[in-house]
């Protein structure tokens, strides 16, 4: 109701304008009578968007906007170049504008119009700006050169001005629109479920999680009993008032080693996981997959053949793999991330976003002396030579730390991680002990005597479901729909700063290296 206030108090009806009521317009009449066709279209859509059950209230207040722009045109709108400069007017409805003239066009004129030519660039250059990867100088480079349409971006013509990632990315694009349906992830899901074996658990996050009628992309997180090893932060404890990196804390993703996804940029240098051995070869074989984009240890991203209505059982698989090979069908992008059991709830919200709310959950963490990830809720644990209390009875010890006692000294801990790390029940599987090896030998070399980490360690704290980590963050749980920000689930304090402790007054440096 408050939106809709707003709208009603910023709309502003010329004097040309007569309706019954602010959602649905009776007659609205454009200042020049050519564009009345366009007008009437928008008035279309926005009525549309109106009658939904939970309408998009910035759309249609964008609607309005861009009707009420359109009618004090005096001139003849002849393509959507003609609004580029116009306030009022986003992008997305000058291309449906332009797509309009262009079907016009199409039935009533010749092709040798100059009208119609125009129309034709300016849906070129929409059509390419929406390849991943291709951006306004390449697109303008592409239509000023004669490419107009996605066959002719694929001939050897133009092929050589993308790279191979964008000409994968523009050779799906031919069989379909982007967006997939919510009925369109549900088969995915119900195809993965049908195609993997006993014992995994899976869920869609996204914009699906958070109630959108229509996504680019279907996200899936999954997990599995002997997938249990959590990797641990490398980050610093939150109150040495030590800040490595843009934004540290309140980035959506961690900083990651880049000398290490080089390396593991080669798919031959990826540590074989459950995804590598079991997921990925399953749905190959069952002819989901077409193309990788990015494939990392826990994570694969690339393009899938969507299911039919009957999932799994209503293509054989002959049939898949046929339209697989001549890429017919409808294709889409699918987002696979393997998680540890322990990390399933905190994966659930963390990977449903969005980004601003993940951003609330992170600082609502650091404001209680705790940090928040993808793997779960941590509380610094502190050993027994420094001041800071010890851990309590309640916390989860990561396994590096699980076997060793807290007065070792920091070069025993390290011993004991590595030793651990191959034989830890609860925590290492066999599939990611290299791995976790790998990982461990890396914090421990990058470590100085001096480092934060010789005080303590950080401990996973129990958190079985959503609301728990809510719990633990001292929030009110928000439901999936209701994260979509900026919202009123809560107000991160700006002028809130990070508590210095004696780390920082020393002067000590940290090599912060997540993994």
């Amino acid at each position: 109701m408050f939106a809709r206030a707003i709208q009603l108090k910023r709309f502003d009806a010329p004097s040309s304008c007569t309706f019954s009521s602010y959602r649905r317009f009776s007659a609205f009449k454009s200042q020049n009578p050519a564009n009345q066709g366009i007008v009437d279209f928008l008035m279309q859509h926005k009525d549309e968007e109106d009658r939904k059950a939970k309408p998009n209230w910035f759309k249609v207040h964008a609607y309005n906007s861009a009707i009420l722009t359109v009618s004090k045109i005096d001139t003849p709108i002849r393509s959507g170049e003609d609004l580029h400069a116009i306030p009022g007017i986003g992008a997305r409805i000058t291309e449906r504008i332009n797509d309009y003239l262009y079907k016009q066009y199409a039935q009533s004129a010749s092709q040798d119009d100059e009208a119609f030519q125009n129309a034709t660039r300016v849906k070129a250059k929409a059509l390419f700006s929406t390849i991943p990867g291709v951006g306004p100088a390449k697109t303008r480079q592409l239509v000023e050169a004669g490419c107009l349409s996605i066959e002719s971006l694929l001939s050897n013509e133009f092929s050589s001005y993308l790279n191979p990632i964008q000409l994968l990315h523009a050779k799906y694009l031919r069989n379909g629109n982007w967006f997939n349906k919510r009925r369109d992830a549900d088969n995915v899901l119900e195809f993965c479920r049908g195609s993997l074996g006993p014992g995994y658990e899976l869920a869609l996050v996204g914009e699906y999680r958070r109630g959108f009628d229509s996504f680019p992309a279907v996200h899936v997180i999954i997990s599995h009993p002997d997938h249990v090893h959590v990797p641990l932060p490398t980050s610093p404890p939150l109150d040495t008032g030590i800040v490595k990196g843009r934004g540290k804390g309140l980035s959506l993703f961690p900083t990651q080693d880049r000398r290490r996804e080089r390396w593991l940029s080669h798919p031959e240098n990826i540590p074989e996981t459950l995804l590598q051995s079991d997921i990925i070869p399953s749905l190959q074989r069952q002819y989901l997959i077409a193309d990788p984009i990015q494939v990392s240890r826990t994570s694969w991203k690339g393009y899938i053949l969507l299911p039919d209505e009957n999932g799994n059982a209503g293509q054989s698989r002959q049939d898949r793999a046929r339209a697989i090979e001549k890429k017919e069908g409808r294709f889409t992008t699918l987002i696979m991330q393997l998680v540890p059991q322990k990390s399933f709830a905190s994966s659930l919200a963390f990977y449903t976003g969005d980004d601003m709310f993940n951003r609330y959950l992170r600082t609502s963490a650091q404001q209680q002396g705790m940090l928040f990830n993808e793997h779960g809720v941590w509380q610094w644990t502190a050993n027994e030579k420094t001041p800071l209390p010890k851990p309590s009875n309640s916390s989860e010890l990561p396994s590096s730390e699980a076997d060793s006692d807290s007065t070792q000294s920091q070069s025993s801990i390290t011993q004991a991680n590595s030793a651990d790390t191959a034989n830890a029940v609860d925590t290492v599987d066999p599939v990611n002990a290299t791995a976790t090896a790998n990982d461990v030998l890396a914090r421990s070399t990058q470590s100085s005597p001096s480092s934060p980490a010789e005080d303590g360690y950080w401990a996973l704290q129990p958190s079985a479901t959503e609301e728990e980590i809510f719990e633990l963050l001292k929030i009110a749980y928000v439901k999936p729909e209701d994260r979509i920000g900026p919202g009123n689930w809560g107000v991160v304090k700006k002028n809130w700063k990070r508590p210095v402790s004696a780390h920082s007054e020393s002067g000590d440096t940290h090599d912060d290296v997540p993994t």
